[in-house]
């Protein structure tokens, strides 16, 4: 293998003489013949291309032959003899280059003539349009497009050639479903929770704060496998797509008010009337828990407290 290579690198070609002595090779020793082989009056051995035609006219009375061998002269012989045909190669070599990494068409599919309209215009915005390059466009920019309109449950993005293809799902969005988080309105404890659609981020009985998010508006397409945790075991991180979140999750909320009373029988009379004024405040419900806490205190007063529990819809 490295001879082969030697003869390719280095112009070589291989002479075989026949019925020659032994003499001839002082002649030919100063031509640095290399690889020299003499069998049965056969004298064979490889010398520089450069000498060819001198050994040619040396041994022109003797039988012989040469065998020449593919070599890099002979390709750059080729391809100087050849310019305008290299050329015209070399250009559409590159031609092909370039119209390989180049968009030539940019396509919708999946929705009316005026909601394809706007996608298109906000795809060519953010630099998505003929004639631009393949690689500068990723999944990312089809993800946009379900958070930018409403009307867009779901995207992807296809390369078909040199054709970029959108294929769009149009939302169906039920009553109660959200295209963001659905956060607490209340401070609570969870008592039910229904997932139809979305990452539920709380479970029953936890206790729960305004605003806190209780389903992210997404769904998981696959996990990140993660650097391993104390124990070797892999730690994986959901990826997800964004969504739309329906639920219904019911809370247990609580209402309280206390005074301080003299004694026993003012605190049954305070305890109905601060009842009525939570009523007043927080509104009546049919499944409303009432409890009163009376307490007596160092000084020889009452603390009365009422609280009413009850359960709503936390959003």
């Amino acid at each position: 293998m490295k001879n082969r290579l030697n003869k390719f690198l280095i112009p070589t070609v291989t002479f075989t003489i026949e019925n020659v002595g032994a003499t001839i090779l002082n002649k030919l020793s100063k031509f640095n013949i290399k690889n020299v082989k003499f069998n049965d009056d056969i004298l064979s051995f490889d010398v520089s291309l450069l000498y060819r035609k001198k050994i040619e006219r040396l041994i022109a009375n003797q039988t012989f032959k040469v065998n020449a061998y593919g070599n890099a002269m002979n390709i750059i012989g080729f391809f100087y003899s050849n310019l305008a045909f290299v050329g015209c190669l070399v250009v559409m070599i590159v031609a092909l280059f370039i119209f390989d990494g180049l968009v030539f068409r940019v396509r919708v599919e999946g929705l009316l003539h005026e909601e394809r309209e706007q996608v298109i215009g906000f795809l060519h915005d953010n630099g998505v349009r003929n004639l631009t390059w393949k690689r500068r466009h990723t999944q990312d920019i089809a993800i946009r497009l379900s958070q930018e309109f409403e009307f867009i449950a779901h995207s992807n993005m296809v390369l078909r050639g040199s054709t970029l293809i959108f294929n769009v799902y149009r939302a169906v969005i039920p009553p109660g479903a959200s295209k963001t988080d659905i956060k607490s309105n209340h401070d609570a404890v969870i008592t039910s929770m229904m997932i139809m659609s979305g990452i539920p981020k709380v479970k029953i009985g936890d206790i729960v704060n305004v605003g806190q998010v209780l389903v992210e508006a997404a769904f998981q397409i696959g996990v990140e496998v993660g650097e391993p945790d104390e124990f070797g075991q892999n730690t994986y991180t959901p990826i997800t797509h964004p969504g739309v979140a329906i639920a219904e999750i019911f809370g247990e909320v609580s209402f309280s008010m206390s005074r301080v009373v003299s004694n026993t029988s003012e605190a049954d009379t305070n305890a109905n009337e601060i009842y009525l004024e939570l009523l007043l405040e927080h509104g009546f419900d049919d499944g409303d828990i009432r409890q009163v806490f009376i307490q007596s205190l160092p000084d020889g007063g009452y603390s009365v407290e009422v609280v009413i529990r009850r359960i709503i819809k936390l959003h």
